[in-house]
């Protein structure tokens, strides 16, 4: 096993380098999203607030046993790195900041995943939440769809 800084010194090749990486475990997510290039996680939910936000994503998946997997990558809106070896997560570090080609790969597939997994983001979904919601409790099955136009109300 190795510690931190240990496994980002190997990822970046030099210690010096190693001081340009941060691992945050506690914090606002949202405040911390705006001064990073690229988001590095196992399976959060910060990866979609980072997605939102254009950040890159890069998954670990290979620690993600008995967590589940951020699936974004299936999309094309995040890398997943498969394999433990520190080169595999060096060379997607240095593609999701320096190759723009991947840049608006990513750019475009997280579209993708903001559209499969949250919808939209136009402020509404609590209100087509509590919609099913009030169909459920009058023993009505929800509409088929939950997408209904700007304006529109489900009844």
């Amino acid at each position: 096993d190795w510690t931190v800084p240990q496994f980002l010194s190997r990822i970046v090749q030099t210690s010096r380098r190693t001081s340009l990486l941060e691992v945050v475990k506690e914090g606002d997510s949202n405040d911390m999203l705006g001064g990073v290039n690229v988001l590095i996680t196992v399976n959060s939910t910060t990866a979609y607030h980072a997605l939102v936000a254009g950040v890159p994503v890069i998954t670990l998946d290979y620690l993600s046993k008995g967590f589940g997997r951020f699936d974004a990558s299936r999309y094309g809106g995040a890398i997943a790195i498969t394999n433990p070896d520190p080169s595999k997560l060096r060379e997607a570090i240095i593609n999701v900041t320096r190759n723009e080609e991947v840049r608006r790969q990513l750019h475009e597939g997280a579209k993708r995943v903001i559209e499969r997994h949250l919808y939209r983001l136009d402020g509404g979904a609590s209100e087509r939440i509590a919609q099913v919601l009030l169909q459920l409790s009058r023993g009505r099955a929800p509409k088929s769809s939950i997408t209904p136009s700007p304006g529109e109300r489900m009844s």
